[in-house]
């Protein structure tokens, strides 16, 4: 009966998969008891087809059940009890119980510390876990205290700090911190410079801070490293990286190139917009005005905010190229309205997870801002009698 259920769940029938397994459960508890190691696994896969239709606090109960008698059959260290604990920690999360999560986690650096040392490899991973539902909750100031205490001088040197600075670049980067960000960022690259992904972040950061010798030695080496894929992601993050900054010495049509292949392989993606956005700037970056209206107003078909106010700063830039002055400055005006500007503040400021989309799109308004504005304003004086 017990692999039927499963059966039912592999194939995410969890309705059919909750009847058998409340079944399984009964005649365990029946016959072994409460403890019983195969009672405690009938415990675990009814929680999971609880989960899987969304009935959280169901599967709190079990999972706490389960895991109570882990801990009173095997200790705190035990693979089991460890698995369970994850397991409820993902069962809270479910529910948005993240004071409740940060305990859990809390409770387990603890006991890694006193087990492992400060540096030990589950320690690390205990501090990470915890700055993660720390910045859930917006509690910066003990999210930056907690990483400022375990990445030491001395732990920063080491690539095993890695994850945890990874973790310093969200903190700041959510805060609008942007040259703290892009400094720590640059460490990152360096511990992991086969992650694409981390070279997207840092590319983002040295633009917006105006590096541009760092910002134009990384493009160059972005384009002869990862530019061998079928990704529609990695595509268009090479693709938009360099094109962040104008004159940013690489090879225009190379990049088209990738923009193209990004729109091509990703068109049926959710994150298409995008990768049309990208294609949009680059049409914009080779003087191809038509193409970048006709894929900017293409981006403007879906719903994701940072997209379309990428998406605005290029047409407005466009239209104000081609002398449709009017125009650019209500496209300009919609993007803002989408990103506005922020002061950055150690506090005050939450851009949230998605900062870096907000980041890539407000680059480019900024750009569009001073195209645009400067002009607007010798305009309005010239025409005062």
């Amino acid at each position: 009966m017990r692999s039927l259920g499963l059966t039912y769940e592999a194939q995410t029938n969890w309705s059919e998969a909750e009847s058998v397994l409340r079944k399984v459960l009964a005649l365990r508890r029946n016959r072994s008891g409460n403890d019983d190691v195969q009672t405690l696994y009938a415990m675990r896969n009814l929680a999971e087809a609880l989960e899987g239709q969304g009935k959280w606090a169901e599967a709190e109960v079990l999972r706490r059940e389960e895991l109570a008698s882990w801990l009173k059959r095997a200790g705190n260290d035990d693979p089991q009890t460890l698995y369970t604990l994850e397991r409820l920690v993902g069962t809270l999360e479910g529910q948005g119980k993240w004071s409740e999560v940060e305990n859990v986690y809390r409770e387990g650096l603890a006991s890694r510390r006193k087990g492992g040392g400060n540096e030990a490899s589950q320690t690390l991973s205990e501090i990470e876990s915890l700055a993660k539902v720390l910045m859930r909750q917006r509690k910066f100031r003990e999210t930056e205290q907690l990483l400022d205490e375990a990445l030491t001088p001395a732990m920063v040197r080491q690539p095993s700090s890695c994850n945890l600075l990874i973790q310093r670049v969200e903190l700041r980067g959510r805060q609008g911190r942007w040259q703290e960000a892009a400094t720590t960022a640059a460490l990152v690259v360096e511990y992991q410079p086969t992650d694409q992904y981390r070279y997207h972040a840092l590319a983002a950061l040295l633009a917006i801070t105006r590096n541009r010798p760092a910002y134009e030695t990384l493009c160059r080496k972005m384009l002869t490293t990862f530019t061998n894929t079928s990704n529609p992601y990695v595509d268009e993050r090479i693709a938009n990286d360099c094109l962040f900054l104008p004159d940013s010495g690489v090879d225009l049509e190379f990049v088209d190139n990738l923009a193209d292949k990004a729109v091509s392989l990703g068109s049926g993606w959710s994150d298409a917009p995008y990768f049309r956005a990208a294609k949009a700037m680059s049409a914009y970056r080779l003087g191809h005005f038509a193409e970048a209206i006709e894929w900017g107003q293409k981006t403007l078909k879906g719903s994701i905010i940072y997209a379309n106010a990428h998406a605005y700063a290029i047409l407005a830039m466009v239209h104000w190229k081609l002398g449709h002055k009017d125009v650019a400055r209500a496209m300009l005006d919609k993007g803002d309205s989408l990103t506005p500007s922020i002061l950055p503040s150690h506090q005050a400021v939450d851009l949230g997870d998605s900062w870096g989309a907000w980041l890539i799109a407000r680059i480019s308004l900024d750009e569009a801002t001073a195209l645009i504005q400067p002009a607007s304003k010798t305009e309005s004086k010239s025409q005062k009698p």
